[in-house]
């Protein structure tokens, strides 16, 4: 006796695919290997903690200063009366500007000499920036044990214990119109806004950003200068300098 076999709707045989489907389909369990590059970089990580530490505890054994680098930045501050002169950068910046401006092409052809100038004192910033990278870190000394944070001038070694040992560096120079009991080697810029009006009726702002020449008495460079003004009702942006 033939048997019958059933087919579908088609005319086609009827096969069993769900159950094919869920049988070539399972879902595996995950490698149990899965976790050794977790494991490896836990082990990599103990490896150097312990290095260090074996490191450090032997340099201070023999009486010496450690010093741990963490990161390396500049850092920058606002500046202050007692560290720099600020009326005297604000003037100088001031007339390098007008200078600056009187001898531009585009204000020249947009704008007729000489020019009518109203600086923004309020919005004048004056801040300091130390001219080098420096290191951040901790600082270990011992007998007895004192840790401090400090930072330091960041130079270049291929030997890391140099690296650790060694990190610093002098003062190359004072900064006139810096407070001499605070010199450092620094750089002090500047950021500001002066308001401009040609003979020919034409307005604009104009924001600067310089940096004060330390090397140079009586001299500011202005690095950067964007000339803001009205056209047709909405504010546009040229840049001047920089």
């Amino acid at each position: 006796m033939i048997s019958q076999v059933k087919t579908s709707a088609r005319g086609s045989l009827a096969f069993p695919w769900r159950r094919c489907l869920s049988t070539q389909f399972m879902p595996v369990r995950p490698n149990a290997t899965g976790t050794r590059p977790l494991r490896t970089v836990v082990q990599a990580t103990s490896i150097v903690l312990g290095t260090v530490g074996a490191y450090v505890g032997f340099q201070l054994y023999q009486g010496k200063k450690v010093f741990l680098p963490m990161w390396i930045s500049k850092s920058r501050w606002a500046s202050t009366e007692r560290d720099v002169d600020l009326k005297y950068v604000k003037s100088v910046a001031k007339e390098q500007v007008l200078e600056r401006l009187s001898l531009d092409p585009l204000i020249q052809k947009g704008f007729r000499l000489p020019l009518k100038t109203q600086f923004h004192d309020e919005g004048f910033e004056i801040w300091t920036e130390e001219k080098q990278s420096t290191v951040k870190g901790i600082q270990l000394k011992p007998h007895p044990l004192r840790v401090s944070f400090e930072h330091r001038p960041f130079t270049v070694q291929r030997d890391f214990e140099v690296l650790m040992e060694n990190l610093g560096g002098e003062d190359s120079f004072e900064i006139p119109v810096v407070n001499s009991n605070k010199s450092k080697d620094v750089d002090i810029w500047f950021l500001g806004t002066v308001s401009i009006e040609g003979q020919n009726g034409q307005v604009a702002d104009v924001v600067f950003k310089g940096i004060f020449d330390s090397e140079h008495f009586r001299q500011a460079r202005i690095l950067k200068a964007h000339l803001i003004r009205d056209v047709d009702g909405h504010k546009t942006r040229e840049t001047l300098w920089g």
